[in-house]
């Protein structure tokens, strides 16, 4: 996606715990600099996957993908809150 910085984007919560374990996880949340909503926005219109605002209060998206397969993720964009990941940890 063109003006998406995704390196900027770090995955948080549950996944990064299954990933570690070796598990699979269908469940993925991501702390994003900039607005979560207009990100989870961008990303379902881009591929053409389900999108709700989750909390707008705290500019949190949600995508929905299910696969040619039939399986179903889920996509949590939540914006930054602080200046920094360290401080994000701690507001929450």
């Amino acid at each position: 996606l063109r003006g998406v910085d995704l390196a900027a984007e770090r995955l948080v919560g549950g996944a990064v715990r299954d990933l570690l374990l070796g598990r699979t996880s269908d469940d993925f949340d991501f702390v994003v600099q900039g607005d979560g909503l207009a990100l989870g926005r961008r990303l379902a219109n881009a591929l053409g996957a389900d999108y709700y605002d989750l909390d707008p209060s705290r500019s949190t998206g949600r995508l929905l993908l299910t696969t040619a397969e039939g399986r179903k993720s889920t996509f949590d964009f939540a914006s930054l809150r602080g200046g920094s990941p360290d401080e994000d940890l701690a507001r929450r």
